[in-house]
């Protein structure tokens, strides 16, 4: 996962499944279905003032 601010450094999160949740940079993600080479996910929160 990378975000662009305030840290462009991608984060790397092994062994999420579906239901699982991700956090960096303010963003959270919640996988929602993960195929051959797709992964699928909600944004769940992401910092003020983004839209």
């Amino acid at each position: 996962m990378a975000a662009d601010a305030p840290d462009p450094t991608p984060a790397y999160f092994n062994g999420l499944q579906p239901g699982s949740e991700a956090s960096h940079n303010g963003y959270t993600i919640k996988i929602t279905s993960i195929c051959d080479g797709e992964v699928r996910f909600d944004l769940v929160q992401q910092p003020d003032g983004q839209s």
